[in-house]
C-alpha cells in the first residue's frame, strides 16, 4: 500500500492577539470574567447538570439548536422524519459538528492534533488526538484519541472531493463524544443514503449500509491486512505478534477490536505500507 501524504496539524486552543486595540480604555472587558473557571475547573456562566454519580451530564447539556432528526434512520425503517427531537432515542437524533465543538470548550482542551494520511486518491485515515484541561472529574488533566476514514463510498455530493478533511471532522467528533459519553452520531460521521449510493446497490442490506457509514481503524487493518497477503489465523497471529512486540492470539477478525487498541491500527497500517 503506498501512502500519498501525510499531514499533521496542531490546533492551540484560546490564542490571543498581540496588537492592542487603540480604544482599550473604552471598551469593557467586565464580561470576560464568565470564562474564569472556578476550583473545580467549571464555566460560572454555565449551567451544569450531573448525574446521579456527581459526573456532568453533557448530553442533557447539549442545546436543541445543535440536534436535529437523524432522517436516514427514520428513511431506512420506512417512517416519516419528525420535525423536532423532542421525545426522540439518542439513535434518532444526529448532533452537527458546531455542536460537538461547543461541547468541546465548555470542557476545556488545551491543544487539538490530527494525524492525516492518504492510503489511497479516495481513502483517507485521521487521526485526533486531544489533550484536555484538568477539572474536578480529571485533576490531572487528560489525553483522548480516535481514529476515522473517509472514502467516495462512505461521504456524500461535494465531500467526496474533501476526504482528508471530512476524516479529520470525523475523527475529532468521536474524540469528543466519546470522552464526554455523548451516545448521538455526529452529522459528520454519517455517509450517503441508500438510495444516494446508486441504483446498483439496490439489494443492499440496512446493516450493509450503516457498516458503511461506520468505517473503524481495526476495519481498515483488516482490508490493508489481506491486500498485502495477510489473511490466514496463523499469518494473522504472527504478523501482529512480530510487530508489537507481544503475544497476539485472534481466532478471527473480529478479535482485532478486543486485541489492539486503536493507535496500535494506526503504527500497523504504516508497517503494512513499508513493507
Amino acid at each position: 500500500m503506498v501512502t500519498k501524504k501525510t499531514s499533521k496539524k496542531i490546533v492551540k486552543s484560546e490564542s490571543t492577539n498581540s496588537t492592542e486595540p487603540k480604544d482599550l480604555a473604552r471598551r469593557d472587558y467586565s464580561n470576560l470574567q464568565k470564562f474564569n473557571r472556578d476550583e473545580y475547573g467549571l464555566l460560572p456562566s454555565i449551567e451544569y447538570i450531573f448525574d446521579k454519580d456527581g459526573f456532568i451530564d453533557w448530553r442533557s447539556m447539549i442545546p436543541k439548536e445543535y440536534l436535529f432528526p437523524n432522517r436516514y434512520w427514520f428513511e431506512l425503517k420506512g417512517k416519516e422524519v419528525p420535525k423536532s427531537v423532542d421525545g426522540l432515542d439518542d439513535e434518532q437524533i444526529l448532533i452537527r459538528l458546531s455542536g460537538i465543538k461547543w461541547a468541546a470548550r465548555i470542557r476545556g482542551y488545551s491543544s487539538v492534533c490530527f494525524d492525516n494520511e492518504s492510503l489511497s486518491s479516495n481513502h483517507s485515515i485521521s487521526t485526533c488526538t486531544i489533550s484536555w484541561i484538568s477539572n474536578y472529574e480529571f485533576l490531572d488533566g487528560a489525553t483522548t484519541q480516535d481514529v476515522a476514514s473517509a472514502t467516495e463510498t462512505n461521504t456524500k455530493s461535494f465531500a467526496k472531493d474533501f476526504l482528508e478533511s471530512i476524516a479529520a471532522n470525523r475523527a475529532f467528533t468521536r474524540c469528543v463524544r466519546n470522552f464526554l459519553n455523548l451516545h448521538i452520531v455526529g452529522e459528520e460521521e454519517v455517509g450517503p443514503a441508500k438510495d444516494e449510493i446508486g441504483r446498483s446497490n439496490e439489494s443492499e442490506s440496512v446493516s450493509e449500509i450503516q457498516s458503511a457509514q461506520s468505517v473503524t481503524a481495526h476495519k481498515i487493518l483488516e482490508d490493508n491486512m489481506i491486500a498485502s497477503g495477510i489473511k490466514s489465523r496463523d499469518e494473522v497471529n504472527a504478523f501482529l505478534t512480530e510487530k508489537l512486540g507481544r503475544e497476539i492470539n485472534v481466532e478471527n477478525w473480529s478479535g482485532l477490536e478486543k486485541a489492539l487498541t486503536q493507535k496500535e491500527c494506526l503504527g500497523l497500517l504504516k508497517g503494512l505500507k513499508t513493507k
